[in-house]
């Protein structure tokens, strides 16, 4: 009985070992080409995973005046990708 209870422990920490994901530190440069559009006074970012959200923008800074925005983000994730919009 003592054997049989010692693999059932074993076969449970190994399960939940295998359940958790890595996270990683990724920092993504996103860049804006908003030449084609008129009268452009700021550029923000909204996005679904932390530090962006979809109730306050970040806003991104000027390269080129009126015509491209950039912005260095660092997520800490698992994920390989993420959805983000730009206001």
């Amino acid at each position: 009985m003592k054997h049989l209870m010692f693999i059932w422990v074993i076969l449970v920490v190994a399960t939940l070992d295998s359940c958790v994901q890595k996270t990683y530190k990724r920092k993504v440069k996103f860049l804006l080409d908003v030449s084609g559009i008129d009268n452009i006074k700021s550029v923000g970012i909204r996005g679904a995973q932390s530090p962006l959200n979809w109730e306050t923008d970040i806003e991104m800074k000027p390269v080129f005046k009126d015509s491209m925005y950039a912005i260095d983000i660092t997520f800490v994730t698992g994920y390989l990708f993420t959805e983000v919009k730009f206001v």
